[in-house]
């Protein structure tokens, strides 16, 4: 979501009839519900099998994973760089009582900075008519977003530009999100007010890409911020990401 949420909260725990054989399990969902004044929808969902959750059963640590859009509501919904922060554990329940419940704490958070540096992108999916798009880059992290310039009519942009994100991240970055990356395709009117435009923008643009950068390795992005002082864009060798 492009803002952020803490809850730091522990559910009750869960008790369901399974069959004996894993492959007979059902799946479980994690489903995030956005309220409007008309009732909620769902943002999107994250799928789990039950193979999987045994095979990790002990992991307790807190993991971020993305959400898929709702397949139903995603005409409705513009699709937003959403993750959530949890831990599950699943289990034969003789087993899993006999373990302390995980004391759910929260992090204190550091100033950090991130510095994105956009160069090109290649093939992206064609989003308008002509068979072209106009992208643009939207980076988030940590509830803060920032944006590059936009490139009409292109499938290959090249954008060239750095991005500085200045947030507050868990000291230990290993709880940290990770940077969401997301291409975006322009379909507000050409309109010269900025406010006007953001609003347009915000209701009528696409998705056309999405990926988590780099996958796994925050720690590597994210700097802890001490200093004001400008970096070069070619400081660092790019690294193309599969969208």
């Amino acid at each position: 979501m492009d803002g952020k949420e803490g809850y730091y909260e522990q559910l009750e725990e869960l008790s369901a009839k399974m069959p004996q054989e894993v492959q007979q399990h059902y799946d479980i969902f994690i489903h995030v519900y956005l309220a409007t004044p008309v009732g909620e929808r769902r943002l999107g969902y994250k799928r789990y099998s039950t193979k999987a959750l045994l095979d990790d059963k002990w992991n307790t640590r807190p993991q971020w994973v993305l959400l898929q859009p709702d397949p139903v509501t995603k005409d409705e919904i513009p699709i937003a760089a959403s993750m959530i922060q949890l831990a599950l554990q699943f289990g034969p329940e003789k087993v899993l009582s006999t373990q302390r419940r995980m004391q759910v704490r929260i992090p204190k958070l550091k100033q950090y900075e991130l510095t994105a540096n956009i160069y090109q992108a290649e093939d992206l999916q064609p989003a308008d008519a002509n068979g072209l798009a106009d992208p643009y880059v939207r980076i988030s992290l940590g509830g803060v977003t920032k944006e590059t310039h936009l490139v009409k009519a292109s499938l290959n942009p090249i954008w060239y530009e750095p991005i500085k994100l200045r947030v507050q991240l868990p000291g230990d970055l290993s709880l940290a999100p990770k940077v969401q990356v997301m291409i975006y395709d322009s379909d507000a009117p050409p309109l010269n007010i900025g406010l006007l435009r953001d609003i347009s923008r915000e209701g009528s643009d696409s998705c056309i890409a999405r990926c988590l950068a780099p996958p796994g390795k925050t720690e590597v992005t994210v700097n802890q911020y001490f200093t004001n002082k400008p970096e070069a864009l070619t400081k660092d060798k790019p690294e193309w990401l599969d969208l």
